[in-house]
């Protein structure tokens, strides 16, 4: 039987049988998979079954559900796949439905790097650039953060990285997200609003070196830096 097993920082958290058509996913109670993860949608994805095969599918979330490494809006699954959701892994495991040959979709995680290492072309835009913040105004912990991570919460609660520190600064204000393509910036669940270069975001906008964001009365400046080798 298809079974998903979910992980945490290479912590298996439990193991779930698919055994239905369906699987909820998300952050609030009543999901068969509940994420308590401020990166993690209400209801953030699912898992369904179609034609005796299991596919995961994102539920219009706001940091989006990735498919070894690829952002994915509705994908199938094959055995060892590894679906990314906030800071959480689950990782389908059914040895009766192995990646066919000659299948081009995303790969798990080392294959996916081998593969980008061997394709050739032009580099994307934000390729081989980290991404970097500045305060320019507004209350936070520090003047300046290098977004090396997946995901870079804004906000004051305990999972942030820019940490929010005005009296009523949200728990949750906005995520920072990269990708091996680059940068993006999402509103959070509650909708507040987030602004790049003056003009209101509507769910998610891509970055660009020298954007200017305001998130809770918190102006940043986001710039693009080369790797240091």
């Amino acid at each position: 039987m298809a079974k998903v097993r979910l992980k945490f920082n290479e912590k298996v958290l439990k193991e779930i049988e698919l055994d239905g058509e369906q699987v909820w996913i998300g952050r609030k109670p009543g999901n068969q998979i509940v994420i308590e993860n401020v990166a993690v949608s209400a209801e953030h994805a699912r898992i369904i079954q179609e034609d005796g095969a299991y596919y995961i599918e994102d539920l219009a979330s706001t940091n989006g559900t990735y498919l070894n490494d690829q952002r994915v809006e509705k994908a199938p699954l094959y055995d060892q796949d590894q679906v990314r959701i906030g800071k959480h892994l689950l990782v389908y495991l059914d040895e009766t439905r192995p990646r066919p040959a000659g299948n081009e979709g995303p790969l798990p995680n080392g294959q996916a790097r081998q593969r980008r290492k061997a394709a050739e072309g032009s580099p994307r835009a934000g390729a081989g650039k980290i991404g970097a913040v500045h305060v320019v105004g507004g209350k936070t912990n520090r003047t300046g953060y290098e977004l090396t991570r997946r995901l870079t919460i804004i906000g004051s609660g305990e999972e942030a990285t820019i940490r929010l520190t005005g009296w009523f600064a949200p728990k949750l204000a906005a995520v920072i997200s990269r990708r091996p393509d680059g940068y993006s910036i999402s509103q959070s669940d509650a909708g507040m609003a987030v602004l790049v270069n003056g003009d209101p975001i509507e769910g998610r906008s891509e970055l660009h070196d020298g954007d200017l964001l305001e998130v809770a009365g918190v102006k940043l400046q986001f710039s693009l830096k080369d790797k240091v080798r």
